[in-house]
This record gives structure tokens, C-alpha cells and sequence, in this order.
């Protein structure tokens, strides 16, 4: 019976935990992590910011709600036809150029 209670502990053993916080300590993984977050949250209060200033200027609620969730449903008609691009071509640099395309979308909408 010891020799059990031995080979279950060096079985736990070797396998490595995997927590949030040992993904957060991948510097690659925290970046990325990050950079996705304030993304979601820019992209979030810009549509907040811009339905509410359609509202009062138009007094539409169909418009005010295209345009707050316009850019989630062009965000989820990209990643339909997108993601099949991202198995053929190199998964970093694919998630960075789409964060980049993601970014001049907000920043477009921003100034407009």
C-alpha cells in the first residue's frame, strides 16, 4: 500500500498546475491577455459612447442600437469568414494584424 500512496504522489507531482496565475506569469500570455482586454473594453465604451450620441441626436432606436452593436456583428461576421485564414497562416502574427485592423475600426468610428 505505501509503494501506491508513493506512485500516486510523483504522478501528481509531475503534472504542472495550470492556474490563471501560471498562465499569467507567460509573458507572452499576459501580453496578449492584456492587449485583448483593453481591446473588448475600448470597443465596449465606444459603443456605449456612440449609441448614446445617436440617441440624442437621432431619437432612433433602431439606429441607436446598429450603432451600438454594429461593430459586434461585424466582429462575428469576421471571425466567420476569418478564422478559417488563421489555421493556414501564422497564428501570432494573424492575431496581431487583426487586433490592428480591430484598432483602426475603433479609432475610424472614434473620429467620425
Amino acid at each position: 500500500m505505501p509503494s501506491d500512496l508513493t506512485a500516486r504522489t510523483n504522478s501528481q507531482a509531475a503534472q504542472p498546475a495550470t492556474g490563471y496565475r501560471d498562465l499569467l506569469r507567460i509573458r507572452e500570455f499576459s501580453g496578449l491577455y492584456v492587449s485583448f482586454t483593453l481591446t473588448v473594453a475600448a470597443g465596449a465604451l465606444s459603443g456605449i459612447a456612440l449609441g448614446t450620441f445617436v440617441d440624442r441626436q437621432a431619437g432612433s432606436p433602431s439606429l441607436t442600437a446598429v450603432s451600438m452593436y454594429g461593430a459586434t456583428f461585424a466582429t462575428v461576421l469576421g471571425a466567420l469568414t476569418l478564422l478559417s485564414v488563421a489555421d493556414g497562416k501564422r497564428p501570432r502574427r494573424t492575431l496581431l494584424l487583426l487586433q490592428l485592423a480591430s484598432l483602426s475600426g475603433i479609432c475610424a468610428r472614434a473620429r467620425g
